[in-house]
């Protein structure tokens, strides 16, 4: 056999292994799909009143859980599951979630307005 070549069984032994990783991502994408798909749930549109805080504000009501330590932060919770668990109870997309949740994106979102009817909605529930 000239030198640089495999043999077969190396070549045979190495397709195999293709094939089982590329069955193992397969799996993975699919099994995430289907933990963030329930059906029979309307699509989203802005401010439609199906939720009492609108994505912003759901973004901010994430946030300061977070800093309040009422569920996990940092590297225990990515924005991204953080944006999948919401999408689950609210509807909203969990990639604008979690592209929301980002340090630079909060800025935007953190106005008075929607600091105010996140605390009318805490204020309002006590009661």
């Amino acid at each position: 056999m000239p030198p640089g070549l495999l043999e077969n069984k190396h070549i045979k032994t190495a397709n195999e292994w293709l094939q089982m990783k590329q069955a193992e991502i397969s799996q993975e994408s699919v099994s995430d799909e289907k933990e963030i798909r329930i059906k029979g749930r309307p699509k989203r549109t802005g401010d439609d009143k199906l939720t009492a805080l609108n994505q912003e504000q759901t973004v901010l009501l994430i946030h300061y859980l977070q800093k309040a330590k009422v569920f996990y932060q940092g590297e225990f919770l990515t924005n991204k599951q953080a944006g999948q668990a919401f999408h689950i109870l609210t509807g909203y997309s969990a990639d604008t979630i979690r592209q929301k949740l980002a340090n630079h994106e909060l800025d935007t979102v953190n106005s008075k307005k929607n600091l105010t009817d996140l605390a009318n909605l805490v204020i309002v529930s006590k009661n």
